[in-house]
């Protein structure tokens, strides 16, 4: 019953105020649940994933997509992610 009340909380103040779920999902379920934080963030990041995957989808099929841009954010990310986990994983051993 919390974790459910905490979700419609969640969903309302994200909703009414324009910001991002994630942001208060993670703080969420550390409150309602036992999981630890690292599975709390892959969770969030999930479901965030997940509606971005969908909405994605739906502009995709509707023609609302300049592919060269989208494709240029992606390869960007990729690049960014590639090196970011390089540059973290440096910064972890020291």
């Amino acid at each position: 019953m919390k974790l459910t009340l905490f979700g419609v909380m969640t969903g309302l103040v994200s909703g009414f105020f324009g910001i991002g779920g994630g942001f208060l999902i993670v703080p969420s379920l550390l409150a309602t649940t036992n999981i630890a934080i690292v599975e709390a963030i892959g969770t969030s990041l999930f479901s965030v994933g997940t509606f971005g995957l969908t909405t994605a989808l739906n502009y995709s099929l509707s023609g609302l997509v300049n592919w060269f841009v989208a494709l240029a954010l992606v390869c960007g990310g990729l690049i960014g992610g590639i090196f970011g986990a390089k540059v973290a994983k440096r910064l972890s051993k020291q």
